[in-house]
């Protein structure tokens, strides 16, 4: 009866010892997800912000590259025009922003 008695102790123990364990492994696998959750978060955001300077610059290509092409359209180069037609562009844009955002400050990145 005493080693039947000392055998489920032993077991009672052993059990709690792998509870334990299983509570740590999973509270590391959380800790894991976690961190990959915000891993991808941060690679989401990048992924914005880049798509969306890099929208920005192909729109001041695009403009540059349409005032040239009306530069030189005429004959020779007429710088003049050229900056004028880039500063019209630029005011434009800048007037549908402001209208778009309310403001340059409120302007989102």
């Amino acid at each position: 009866m005493h080693e039947l008695s000392a055998l489920v102790k032993r077991l009672e123990t052993e059990k709690q010892e792998l509870q334990a364990a299983i509570e740590e492994a999973d509270s590391a696998l959380e800790q894991g997800d976690t961190k990959l959750q915000q891993a991808l978060a941060d690679q989401t955001e990048q992924r914005a912000e880049t798509e969306r300077r890099l929208a920005e610059r192909e729109s001041e290509f695009e403009t540059t590259r349409y005032c040239f092409s009306n530069c030189f359209a005429n004959g020779p180069v007429n710088v003049g025009y050229f900056w004028f037609l880039f500063s019209q562009s630029i005011v434009a844009e800048l007037n549908f922003t402001t209208t778009l955002y309310g403001s340059q400050q409120e302007k989102p990145l």
